[in-house]
């Protein structure tokens, strides 16, 4: 316990006491994953973590995650499954754990097909080979082409890419 004592603009004084509790795990609730999810602002399903921007740092993720509880610490992982360090791409994953679950989502990043986490001619050539059903792009690489999340890849998103490469529009 702490007083405290408030002076007023008119010189009046008043004195306050406050009583500081802090709560420990088993007296708060922990939240789960898809709580720190929707805290954090990103786009995810059961398996994936999508509609991050080209040249988003692995660190800028996992400070949102674990910034939306204290409970929550994520890890990034490359595609062959080492610790990654530097900016996301599609196909790398990130360990969610610390609360009462452990979950791994597979990261898609929005306009990256190719995997690589930069949004490049190869991007739009799959986007079109897919179109033309040449390629079927699926799983997380269906979320870094379906870049207006209208649950299809068509070709708005493949104008869309064009014109990010163009330097027309940003995503």
């Amino acid at each position: 316990r702490d007083n405290v004592v408030v002076t007023s603009e008119s010189g009046r004084t008043r004195t306050y006491t406050i009583k500081i509790n802090r709560l420990s795990i088993e007296d708060s609730e922990v939240p789960e994953i898809s709580a720190i999810l929707n805290a954090s602002g990103v786009k995810y399903n059961d398996n994936y973590i999508f509609g991050i921007n080209e040249k988003t740092s692995v660190s800028s993720l996992i400070n949102n995650i674990t910034n939306a509880s204290n409970f929550a610490t994520a890890s990034v992982k490359d595609k062959n499954g080492n610790n990654k360090t530097g900016n996301l791409a599609t196909g790398d994953t990130i360990i969610i754990s610390g609360t009462n679950e452990s979950k791994t989502y597979t990261i898609s990043v929005r306009g990256d097909t190719s995997g690589d986490g930069l949004i490049k001619i190869n991007d739009l050539i799959l986007v079109q080979s897919h179109i033309l059903k040449k390629v079927n792009l699926d799983s997380y690489k269906f979320y870094g082409a379906d870049l207006n999340y209208d649950g299809a890849i068509k070709i708005n998103d493949l104008v869309m890419i064009q014109s990010y490469i163009l330097g027309k529009i940003s995503l």
